[in-house]
């Protein structure tokens, strides 16, 4: 095997492996669909506890993103729905908004 072959296959090769720790990886927004499956909430409920501030959630445009665990928070603060419950939880996971 020339050299240049064996330095394009370690090239492939180390790709690989950076490519499956990006895999790995576990995101630290996720999308509506994705936060309704932590707690098992319908889409509607997700977003009304979203738009009354009960539930934390992160705006980037006009796409609304959730974090994993603040959404375990959530849950495990007893899954408060009242109106501003969300600043509460933030403040017991560190984030602000």
């Amino acid at each position: 095997m020339s050299d240049a072959t064996q330095e394009s296959t370690r090239t492939l090769a180390g790709s690989a492996g950076s490519t499956s720790e990006l895999a790995d990886h576990t995101p630290l927004l996720i999308d509506a669909t994705a936060a309704a499956a932590i707690p098992a909430l319908g889409a509607r409920t997700l977003w009304a506890l979203t738009k009354c501030d009960a539930l934390p959630s992160q705006r980037i445009g006009r796409s609304v993103r959730y974090c994993p665990s603040e959404l375990r928070a959530w849950i495990a603060a007893g899954c408060p729905t009242n109106p501003g419950a969300a600043d509460l939880v933030r403040r017991h996971t560190g984030r602000q908004r």
